[in-house]
């Protein structure tokens, strides 16, 4: 499959279905279709629906990739099961489907929803479907750079606990982050600002985000987590203006209870829940440091990690405030790390180089760096010989450079920083960081 996103040809790019029938009784794609994905957390539960007819809707088909099976999934762009690299991976003609969102007056709107089964972050996508030479190619709603590269639409944060007093429970939610083919900076505008025909963004589409019901489920901790509405039980509340919401907190020994609220797009709500806490119902101190999962212990398995618990540098969020590793003393530094790095493209080298750059906040622990790529073979080393630090042994901030003779963007592209104890840690990928996390 060819890939056409630096001068992108509007015509013979991809062969896309042209408009199917009222049933999509010829294939009609939903597909991650240049080698873009999103950044979520997995395992993820997604679906799609036609937004002016919900009842036109993926079911319980799966349509998200997080590696290829060589069955259903086939885009190495979803790197490994783990790595968040997720794709979609669909069609409208699939067995299961329920109708088809283009009918006798063209392709209509759709909305994909995901929803990351532990993090609790979620994600929406919205496609016109409008252009025949691209259909439904979730990469219409992807960021592009202005050098011609595609970025990865990132999952977001949807809920957190402020609140817990044993009887009642305050969660404040979040919209999950849309990306639409109508966005100013996505693929699907700058196709239609180099004219193509018919045009992506034919309806000028504007979500409109809102709050759904909050629902509830309760389960053995042990089992997988389905996000389809229809297995949950719906509360009554509906989150205020500012996401909150305050629930009675009952008990049920040995269980888990996941809480969550559905996403109302454009009048619509959504038939997966998009934002979801995970706290044992019982409200059992399991590792008998005095703080239990609903109090806002994040690690009920590690006595060491609790709310007010000394934060360390070890890559955990100790004190489970949402952060790792961070430090409330001013001009404290608790790890040497990577505080901020980028990829521009004015290399001496020449036309399709690129210069890689980031910067440290501390040196005491560092002996070097090299450049890597992750892909789904495994890991790359740019670099011939290590590049070593400037401190090494000091504390202070240092800032390198690193010509890359030709490299399209930095959405596989990490830096590996080397410790004087052997230890090894990722930064990256440089365009969308998401390690460390």
């Amino acid at each position: 499959m060819r890939r056409c996103l630096l001068f992108l040809a509007l015509a013979g790019c991809i062969v896309w279905p042209r408009p199917a029938a009222a049933a999509c009784a010829t294939p009609t794609a939903m597909f991650h279709v240049f080698d873009s994905f999103f950044l979520c957390g997995e395992p993820i539960s997604a679906y799609a629906f036609q937004l002016g007819d919900p009842t036109t809707n993926t079911g319980y088909v799966p349509i998200a990739c997080e590696q290829p099976d060589g069955v259903r999934c086939s885009s190495p762009a979803s790197g490994v099961a783990g790595d968040g690299f997720v794709t979609i991976e669909s069609d409208w003609s699939n067995y299961g489907v329920y109708g088809c969102p283009i009918g006798l007056s063209g392709p209509q709107r759709v909305v994909i929803v995901a929803s990351a089964e532990t993090s609790g972050e979620a994600i929406l996508v919205s496609l016109s479907g409008a252009n025949r030479d691209f259909g439904y190619a979730v990469d219409l709603a992807h960021p592009l750079e202005q050098e011609g590269a595609l970025l990865p639409a990132a999952c977001g944060p949807t809920v957190d606990l402020p609140r817990f007093n044993g009887g009642e429970i305050t969660l404040r939610f979040h919209h999950p982050p849309i990306y639409t083919d109508c966005d100013p900076d996505s693929l699907g505008a700058y196709i239609d600002r180099q004219g193509g025909t018919p045009s992506v963004c034919v309806d000028q589409f504007q979500p409109d985000l809102g709050f759904g019901p909050v629902y509830t489920l309760t389960q053995a901790c042990a089992d997988p987590v389905d996000f389809h509405k229809d297995g949950w039980t719906n509360t009554g509340v509906v989150p205020d203006a500012d996401g909150v919401a305050t629930l009675v907190f009952d008990s049920t020994n040995g269980l888990c209870r996941y809480t969550g609220c559905t996403t109302i797009v454009n009048g619509v709500e959504t038939e997966i829940v998009t934002g979801v806490f995970a706290g044992d119902v019982d409200c059992a101190d399991n590792d008998g440091d005095s703080y239990a999962t609903c109090g806002g212990d994040c690690d009920d398995h590690d006595p060491a990690v609790h709310p007010g618990a000394i934060e360390v540098c070890n890559g955990i969020d100790d004190d489970c405030d949402g952060s790792v590793d961070n430090s409330f003393n001013p001009g404290e530094v608790l790890c040497d790390a990577i505080v901020a790095a980028d990829l521009v493209s004015n290399s001496p080298l020449g036309k399709g180089a690129k210069v890689l750059t980031w910067t440290t906040n501390s040196e005491k622990s560092l002996v070097g760096f090299n450049v890597v790529v992750l892909g789904p073979q495994g890991t790359t080393q740019l670099n011939d010989v290590t590049i070593p630090c400037e401190g090494c042994n000091d504390f202070q901030s240092h800032s390198y450079a690193y010509l890359l003779p030709k490299h399209k963007n930095g959405n596989r592209l990490f830096i590996e920083i080397l410790h004087r104890d052997g230890s090894k840690a990722l930064w990256g990928p440089v365009r969308n960081p998401i390690l460390p996390a």
